[in-house]
């Protein structure tokens, strides 16, 4: 009797364990493989941006042992006189940074050398693909490139991002390369996002468990020491509202504008006054 308790034991056991092993291999090849084409649709082709004094700047990322990597793109944006500011901007997922080109200008126009940063995977970078931790790897060598080119530290440097690129502005705060960060329609995670656009209630867990790239933000805000405005759509269809309340109650030091507008027209909705504050922010 106890042999046979003792096999059914052991047939359990090599049947959970098979069991995890086909979940996971299930979790990786729909988290990496189904998932990321849908949150990162990325632009294949991309015009170079064209703005005055701007030029495009490709750098080689270094793989972890030392050796050189992929092709690392930004454009700067330079002011007409001399400047030790630095602004970062990260775009969406659907976007690239030519579109950018008019933000930068703005910002330009205002004394700010300006950085549009590209992602792996994603226009003038297209020979790349894609993923979390390669657009934080590509941000961070491309930002410390330019700091050091201009002279600039971290203390003057401060980052806005719209969307998924609200993210990388999160990440470049909390490795401490910013001084302040502005984010635009910003989401509390990747997994969040899913969650609330394709799971019926009882499986909300699910893209909690199976998403490669979780872009958690909420849980980077209470270490984030920088000054964060927080600039949101009462209307947003893509990241729904609440969740910039949530990362606007979250962060220790935050201001937050809310703005009648769906997501990607929050730029073209916002008043004077609120425009304004953004430029009081970050022009420190």
């Amino acid at each position: 009797m106890r042999r046979f308790w003792s096999g059914r034991f052991s047939m359990l056991i090599s049947s959970l364990l098979t069991a995890v092993v086909v979940f996971a291999l299930f979790a990786f090849f729909f988290g990496c493989v189904v998932v990321r084409p849908i949150l990162f649709p990325a632009p294949a082709t991309a015009p170079v941006p064209e703005a005055p004094d701007g030029s495009l700047i490709e750098i080689k990322s270094e793989n972890s042992g030392g050796s050189a990597g992929r092709t690392v793109r930004g454009y700067l944006m330079r002011p007409r006189g001399p400047s030790d500011r630095l602004l970062l901007i990260f775009h969406g997922n659907g976007a690239t940074m030519d579109g950018d080109v008019d933000l930068g200008m703005a910002f330009a126009g205002r004394a700010w050398n300006v950085l549009l940063v590209e992602y792996p995977g994603y226009g003038l970078s297209s020979d790349s693909s894609p993923s979390e931790s390669k657009i934080y790897a590509d941000a961070e060598a491309l930002l410390l490139h330019v700091q050091r080119q201009l002279g600039i530290d971290a203390g003057r440097t401060a980052a806005l991002g719209h969307s998924l690129g609200s993210a990388v502005a999160v990440e470049m705060a909390a490795r401490g390369h910013v001084q302040r960060i502005a984010l635009v329609s910003p989401f509390t995670s990747a997994p969040a996002v899913g969650a609330f656009h394709f799971m019926p209630p009882g499986l909300k867990w699910l893209p909690y468990l199976i998403t490669c790239d979780r872009f958690n933000n909420l849980s980077k805000a209470k270490s984030i020491e920088s000054p964060v405005l927080i600039v949101h759509g009462r209307n947003d269809t893509v990241v729904p509202f609440y969740m910039g309340e949530e990362l606007h109650a979250a962060f220790p030091e935050s201001v937050f504008l809310a703005v009648e507008s769906d997501h990607n027209d929050v730029f073209f909705r916002m008043s004077e006054n609120q425009w304004q504050r953004l430029f009081s922010f970050l022009l420190f």
